[in-house]
């Protein structure tokens, strides 16, 4: 079997695993990305970008097992005043999480949002992986703007008063999480956002 037939199978293996969101506002910008996925396929080591690393693993139809998170990260923030939001295996954990209330931001989760035809983030939804598959081809990073379905819509129209700190927690040896979270901050505003924990057995 030639290469790049092979490589399109595998591609199409991985896909027929996935479910994609089929209405509200990511819409369009999910299904340009699924088409671009399937018109350059998956990555392997055949492709010269790649031809250091093995990427067989993510872009397996299943996740490889991997023990659960028992020391990390985890705590690396517990000592500072933050706006804790946390995902455990991709899942977003309310009752791990503060409210999701910060002065000058509104948070939303993806999830939440899905069935809506009007939101402010649909002109940016994965406008930066598309613009960023040049000179070098990111098909994880489509493939993540295509099917992720959890994450959060940040917009910051005010500085507000202390960072937003989201905790990934890994407790299934199997879960394969992909999270996409978009983010708009107003020209004369700033924020920190800080990431830490082990996401899952396959994070994208």
């Amino acid at each position: 079997m030639a290469v790049a037939e092979r490589k399109m199978q595998d591609t199409e293996t991985r896909l027929s695993t996935m479910d994609m969101p089929r209405n509200g506002w990511s819409v369009a910008a999910r299904q340009a990305a699924v088409s671009w996925v399937r018109s350059q396929g998956l990555p392997s080591r055949r492709d010269e970008y790649w031809k250091y690393t093995r990427p067989d693993t993510f872009v397996a139809a299943v996740a490889q097992d991997v023990a659960p998170e028992v020391h990390g990260e985890s705590d690396v923030f517990d000592g500072l005043d933050t706006l804790k939001i946390v995902f455990t295996d991709g899942v977003f954990d309310a009752q791990a999480s503060d409210d999701l209330v910060l002065e000058g931001v509104t948070i939303e989760r993806l999830e939440a949002t899905s069935s809506l035809d009007i939101h402010w983030a649909k002109p940016i939804y994965g406008q930066l992986e598309a613009a960023g598959q040049v000179p070098i081809a990111r098909p994880l990073a489509a493939l993540n703007t295509a099917f992720a379905p959890s994450g959060l819509l940040i917009s910051v129209e005010t500085t507000p008063i202390k960072p937003i700190s989201i905790l990934y927690r890994h407790q299934d040896t199997g879960s394969d999480v992909l999270l996409h979270h978009v983010v708009k901050v107003a020209g004369d505003a700033s924020f920190e956002l800080l990431e830490s924990g082990a996401a899952g057995a396959r994070f994208n």
